[in-house]
């Protein structure tokens, strides 16, 4: 029998790639199933870019690359699935100014 759990990541992203969420524990699947991508630069008021990344060891699937987020806007995450193993990677061209929030159902078992 497997359970499920909804859980949140949140995450504010920096210029140096690193996890937001993860590793996937044995036997678990994780479905991300809604997330966002903020623009928070109250200061500059100007666009980023955000990158997100599925690791798994030395294997890298990127989700979005480099995409453009205008200031006081955010961005729609695509749907994921992660397997044992896998988590979640982001980088932005500059730190602390994208605030980065995804949904998930974990199931184990």
């Amino acid at each position: 029998m497997s359970t499920t759990t909804f859980n949140r990541a949140d995450f504010r992203v920096t210029n140096v790639l690193a996890q937001a969420y993860g590793p996937v524990a044995s036997g678990t699947t994780v479905i991300a199933f809604h997330g966002t991508a903020s623009n928070i630069d109250n200061v500059n008021k100007s666009s980023h870019t955000l990158t997100l990344e599925i690791h798994n060891g030395a294997s890298v699937v990127n989700r979005l690359n480099a995409i453009s987020i205008p200031y006081s806007g955010a961005a729609k995450l695509p749907k994921m699935v992660l397997k044992t193993g896998d988590s979640l990677h982001a980088v932005t061209d500059t730190t602390l100014m994208i605030d980065l929030s995804v949904e998930l159902l974990e199931i184990v078992g």
